[in-house]
């Protein structure tokens, strides 16, 4: 479900150790020798642990796994208004309809989820699972690109939190740029 630590919300996906729990409950009837994960009794007891999970963190937490992508900048304390109003780039003459502008491609499937899978990636980046982004930069030209509808020959740094992960960074960025040229 993408929740994220309460120290660290930026950079670190929550880790669950201090509220993992294990119960054990006597029951009557025939004993059973196997309930471990590779037994039918084990994959039931799984799925309604999953289940039971997943219920119980929409209930306290209000976390689904369908929010919509401003919930989840929301968890890991990045705003848009913080983003546009941290810009040093004299480049964007109104940074009014620039909050706008992004709240309204964020809107749209192909930006949302981009961002979706910017924030899949910049965890398994940070955990060294991912080494090359190279083609993911090449995925950022494309999309700041598409948004501004011409080529792009120099991408800027409009994201100013030094502490967002390289990855997230790339991805709004991409945005940012997109929609300063689509506005010149």
């Amino acid at each position: 479900l993408d929740i994220r630590s309460s120290y660290s919300s930026v950079l670190h996906q929550a880790t669950g150790t201090g509220t993992d729990n294990i119960i054990v409950v006597q029951g009557t009837g025939i004993e059973i020798a196997n309930a471990g994960g590779h037994s039918k009794l084990g994959e039931l007891i799984a799925k309604a642990v999953y289940q039971g999970v997943r219920e119980a963190i929409c209930k306290q937490n209000k976390i689904t796994a369908s929010r919509n992508i401003f919930q989840r900048l929301m968890e890991r304390n990045i705003s848009i208004y913080g983003l546009i109003s941290g810009m040093t780039c004299e480049c964007i003459p109104k940074k009014c309809d620039l909050l706008g502008a992004v709240e309204e491609i964020l809107l749209d499937s192909r930006y949302s989820g981009f961002i979706e899978s910017a924030l899949i990636l910049s965890d398994i980046y940070k955990k060294g699972l991912v080494k090359d982004l190279s083609s993911y930069e090449q995925w950022c030209r494309l999309i700041a690109e598409d948004i501004a509808g011409k080529k792009i020959e120099q991408m800027k740094d409009l994201v100013s939190m030094d502490d967002m992960p390289i990855v997230l960074k790339m991805a709004l960025n991409a945005i940012l740029n997109g929609l300063s040229l689509s506005r010149s």
